[in-house]
C-alpha cells in the first residue's frame, strides 16, 4: 500500500487550488509545523514499508509451521517466529506512540495558531494537510491492530494445542507408573529391571513436560504483552479521534469566521457605495447652487453696470 502523502495532498486540495496556493506559500512561515509532519511521514513509512510488511511475512511464517505439526523441531520453529514477532510488535507499538505524541504537538501548535488569530485560510490549509496525515495514521493503526489480534489468536491455539499434550502425557505417565508398581509386586524377580526402566521414562517425560510447561508460560507473558500493546494503540486511536473531533470544530469556526468576514466585506463594500452615489448626488446638487449663484451674482453685476 502506497501512503505517498505529497500525493495526497494534491489531489485533496486542487478544488481549491488558488487559495491553496496562496496558504501554501504563507505556511512555509511555520517551520515547526513542517517539522513534525515530516517527522510524522517518516516514521509512518518506517512501520508501512519494513515493520507492517515484516510481521505479515512472519505470521504467514508461523501459520505455516503451525499448520504441520509433524515436522522436525516444530516447537523450536514456532518458538523463534513468537519471539521475533513480539519483538517487532513491541517496537511498532513504540512508534505508533512516537507518532501520537507529534499528533498531540501538531494538534496544539494549530489551537495556538488559532488562539493567535494567525492568517485564517493558512490554518485552515494547515489544518486540511493534518487531516489527510491523521487519516494515514488511522488506516495504519487498523491495519496493525488486525495482526496482532491474528497473532493473539494463533498463540492461544498454541497454548490450548500444548495444554492438551502437556495433560495426556500426565495422565499416561500417571497410567504407566500404576502398571509398573503392580507389576513390581507380581515379579519381584525382575524388580530391579524394571525399577530402572520407570525411572529412565519417567525422567524424559518430566523433563518434556517442564519444556512444553515453559513454553506454555513463555507464550502466555507474550499475549499479555500483545494485550497491553492492543490496548495501548486502542488508546492511540481514541486520541486520534478526539484530535480529527477538535478540527472538524476548529475547521467550522474558521469557515464561520470567514463566512462572517465575507459578509461584513460585503455589507461594507454596500455601504461604501451607498456614500459613494449620495457624495454624487451631493456633489452634483452644490454644483447646481453655485451655477444659480453665478448667474445671481452675474446678474447683479450686470445691473449694477447698466444703471
Amino acid at each position: 500500500m502506497s501512503f505517498n502523502v505529497n500525493t495526497s495532498f494534491n489531489k485533496d486540495l486542487e478544488a481549491n487550488s488558488s487559495t491553496a496556493d496562496e496558504a501554501s506559500a504563507s505556511y512555509q512561515d511555520f517551520p515547526e509545523f513542517n517539522e513534525l509532519t515530516r517527522s510524522i511521514n517518516n516514521t509512518l513509512y518506517l512501520i508501512n514499508n519494513h515493520q507492517l510488511t515484516n510481521i505479515k511475512s512472519l505470521l504467514t511464517k508461523y501459520q505455516e509451521v503451525k499448520d504441520d505439526q509433524n515436522q522436525k523441531d516444530y516447537n523450536h520453529k514456532l518458538n523463534g517466529l513468537s519471539s521475533k514477532l513480539t519483538e517487532v510488535i513491541t517496537k511498532t507499538t513504540k512508534h505508533f506512540k512516537e507518532i501520537n505524541r507529534a499528533t498531540n504537538q501538531l494538534n496544539d501548535f494549530l489551537i495556538k495558531c488559532e488562539t493567535n488569530h494567525e492568517d485564517e485560510d493558512t490554518v485552515k490549509y494547515l489544518r486540511h494537510k493534518e487531516s489527510i496525515f491523521l487519516n494515514l495514521v488511522k488506516t495504519s493503526i487498523n491495519q496493525f491492530n488486525q495482526l496482532q489480534k491474528k497473532f493473539e489468536n494463533l498463540q492461544r491455539d498454541y497454548i490450548d494445542e500444548q495444554s492438551r499434550n502437556v495433560n495426556t502425557r500426565a495422565n499416561a505417565q500417571h497410567v504407566e507408573g500404576t502398571d509398573t508398581h503392580g507389576a513390581e509386586h507380581s515379579a519381584a524377580a525382575n524388580q530391579g529391571i524394571q525399577e530402572q526402566v520407570h525411572i529412565d521414562y519417567e525422567s524424559v517425560n518430566a523433563e518434556e513436560l517442564e519444556q512444553q510447561t515453559l513454553l506454555i508460560e513463555e507464550r502466555e507473558r507474550e499475549i499479555h504483552q500483545i494485550s497491553q500493546d492492543i490496548s495501548d494503540i486502542n488508546d492511540i486511536f481514541s486520541n486520534l479521534q478526539g484530535i480529527v473531533g477538535e478540527q472538524q470544530y476548529a475547521i467550522d469556526n474558521i469557515e464561520d469566521n470567514i463566512l462572517r468576514y465575507n459578509n461584513d466585506v460585503f455589507g461594507a463594500s454596500n455601504e461604501l457605495r451607498r456614500a459613494e452615489r449620495y457624495q454624487k448626488r451631493s456633489g452634483g446638487r452644490m454644483f447646481c447652487c453655485l451655477i444659480i449663484l453665478l448667474i445671481v451674482l452675474g446678474s447683479i453685476v450686470l445691473v449694477g453696470v447698466i444703471f
